[in-house]
């Protein structure tokens, strides 16, 4: 909540506008991630925090490709089904990226409630 609270007010806008939210729970089964939590080394080789700290919206505008999505592009390439990340906005936050395609045959990925979500969402 706090992370996508920090990504509108990056964007101008202002608190009332972040307001209300819904929240959606996620039951995940990955079997391939890259967790860089954990395996601070791993994190450290590839400058992770480089990759946090970067400005991917300046490099996208420049028409370039980010750290971040190249990492991104290489571990689906490798069949690598999401990342636990620190987070770049909020200290000691952690988020968890999915890549949905690359998710193998004994993996899944299923949001709760779906049905109840879908249909309060149709009331509007």
């Amino acid at each position: 909540m706090l992370e996508s609270c920090a990504t509108g007010l990056h964007y101008g806008w202002k608190t009332p506008d972040l307001q209300p939210r819904v929240v959606v729970s996620v039951r995940l089964k990955l079997n391939k991630i890259l967790d860089f939590v954990v395996h601070t080394a791993l994190a450290d080789e590839l400058d992770l925090a480089d990759v946090l700290e970067e400005n991917w919206r300046l490099v996208n505008n420049g028409g370039d490709e980010s750290l971040g999505q190249a990492l991104g592009r290489a571990a689906h390439d490798l069949g690598i089904e999401g990342f636990i990340v620190p987070s770049a906005k909020i200290d000691d936050g952690v988020n968890i990226a999915v890549l949905p395609e690359a998710l193998g045959p004994h993996s899944h990925m299923e949001v709760v409630g779906e049905k109840e979500l879908d249909r309060w969402i149709k009331k509007r």
